[in-house]
């Protein structure tokens, strides 16, 4: 048999042990004996109930915290400045993460929005996303593109 290394259910190390000791270990203490790390030797396992484990592992990831990256455009952004944030934007996505756009209006500008919205729908075509919610905000046009978005129209 091989040899682990042991946590009891409050953190604390016990030691090196055999996998049928921390077994007997745990079935006394009437509770599930957790693989934590398998890829280094010895193995670390814990001592606790599995169920809780599941639901403390999944509760992290549903609130681990979303990578955003934020590109912004303006109104009259020349083709190579606007080819370079839309590469930009694809390697974003493929690397997983969600895109926030800024499309700035300086002084007047704000007078013809159209122009901004015209931007906003290229944006959504060469990136091959289907997107209408967008914000007027402080003279700004404000768009997030999720990760999930990029997939589900692949």
């Amino acid at each position: 048999m091989f040899n682990i290394k042991l946590i009891d259910e409050k953190g604390k190390y016990l030691g090196i042990y055999t996998i049928i000791e921390a077994k007997e270990i745990a079935k006394k203490k009437k509770l599930d004996l957790i693989e934590i790390n398998k890829n280094i030797y010895p193995k670390i396992y814990k001592i606790g109930d599995y169920k809780k484990y599941l639901f403390d592992k999944n509760k992290k990831k549903k609130f681990r915290p979303k990578k955003m990256k934020e590109l912004s455009l303006s109104t009259n952004i020349h083709n190579s400045d606007y080819n370079n944030k839309i590469k930009k934007a694809k390697s974003f996505l493929s690397k997983g993460h969600s895109i926030r756009f800024y499309i700035n209006f300086k002084g007047r500008q704000v007078l013809y929005k159209d122009i901004g919205y015209k931007i906003f729908d290229k944006v959504n075509k060469d990136l091959g996303v289907s997107i209408n919610k967008n914000k007027f905000i402080n003279n700004k046009i404000v768009f997030i593109i999720n990760n999930n978005n990029e997939k589900k129209n692949k």
